[in-house]
């Protein structure tokens, strides 16, 4: 689902006209990262949208489209979570875990991340599409599977010593 508090902050930058916003607003999937269709629209510059907003919103930009991350960092988050908070671990020491994010609005829940996290936590603002290429290596952990398998009972009529 395209994250409102997200949309506020196109319409701030000026960078894609409402006409084109509204389409990807209609999209409620809570399991998809709607925002990741910006990336489609021909005359989105998404480079230049990350700066501007890390500028606009104090926070540090760094390019992260070839940066490579530890596998050990990026299970330290489940798919479920990451989609709901619009967070990536790019990095964990003994005092912090780095959060790759496009959207600085989710800097609001801090410490909500911090507790899943159970350190403190740094942002890094990146563009979308780097965001994007460090989230597909975001594997959904066995119970977050399970969870989307749903048992289907069917009904039987047996037939015992002629009786229904």
């Amino acid at each position: 689902m395209f994250r409102k508090e997200f949309s506020e902050v196109i319409s701030n930058t000026g960078m894609v006209p409402a006409k084109d916003l509204r389409p990807l607003l209609v999209d409620k999937s809570i399991n998809e990262v709607s925002e990741l269709e910006l990336l489609k629209l021909g005359f989105f510059d998404d480079i230049k949208f990350a700066k501007v907003t890390a500028q606009k919103y104090g926070v540090t930009y760094m390019d992260l489209s070839r940066a490579r991350i530890k596998e050990r960092t990026i299970r330290l988050i489940k798919k479920s979570n990451a989609i709901k908070y619009r967070v990536v671990p790019v990095q964990k020491t003994s005092k912090s875990v780095s959060l790759a994010i496009y959207d600085p609005t989710v800097m609001e829940n801090k410490t909500e991340l911090q507790t899943l996290f159970q350190h403190p936590v740094e942002f890094i603002l990146t563009s979308i599409s780097a965001w994007k290429g460090i989230f597909e290596n975001v594997t959904e952990s066995l119970s977050e599977i399970l969870t989307t398998i749903k048992e289907v009972k069917t009904t039987v009529n047996v037939e015992q010593d002629g009786v229904q």
